[in-house]
């Protein structure tokens, strides 16, 4: 299934599809999958409307949404919309465009203006942005701490991602530079 995130005016999906769930169907029905970026799903949700999973006292819902071929699934957490996951048939192109999109620039987000890399560990739900690193935990309050550049790298690494020295130092200077690009448009702005 290809998503849309966020809704547009009036919560329509009138933005490209670039993010990607999953609709698994096994004997015992069907299933929606959503890694997601971020705070998400560790595990499936049955695939029907008004399901429910509670990560760690945080709710995930679905809800059926759209009409006839525009039939798709609304994820919220928490009360708060996230994505629609549409079921169009998806193709290798609908795929690589959603790559370009993103991840090449050719929509404003998040994806090339910072770090971003997340994890489940025996902590938590660890993220890491070149500025922050967020927690959380089951049961337990979200924890926020501001990182340098250095200690950005530092968590990644403690993430799991693996870097030679040179890359550690290539990977400092772009989080430093993406850092002052940001306070000049702040500053400008």
């Amino acid at each position: 299934m290809r998503g849309h995130a966020p809704p547009g005016p009036g919560g329509l999906p009138d933005r490209a599809r670039t993010h990607t769930s999953l609709e698994v169907r096994l004997d015992d029905g069907a299933w929606f999958a959503d890694p997601g970026f971020g705070f998400s799903i560790r595990g499936p949700m049955p695939l029907r409307d008004g399901a429910e999973r509670d990560e760690g006292g945080r709710l995930f819902e679905l809800s059926l949404v759209g009409e006839g071929p525009s039939t798709g699934w609304a994820l919220h957490r928490d009360g708060e919309f996230q994505h629609v996951s549409d079921r169009l048939p998806v193709r290798p192109v609908d795929m690589h465009t959603g790559d370009q999109i993103t991840s090449g620039g050719l929509a404003p987000g998040p994806f090339t203006v910072m770090l971003m890399a997340n994890r489940w560990t025996d902590e938590g739900h660890v993220s890491i942005t070149d500025t922050t690193r967020v927690v959380r935990a089951d049961g337990k309050p979200t924890q926020h701490q501001e990182i340098t550049a250095r200690e950005a790298v530092d968590a990644a690494i403690e993430l799991g991602i693996e870097l030679d020295s040179s890359e550690r130092e290539a990977l400092h200077d772009v989080l430093v530079g993406l850092r002052r690009r940001r306070e000049a448009a702040e500053l400008s702005g």
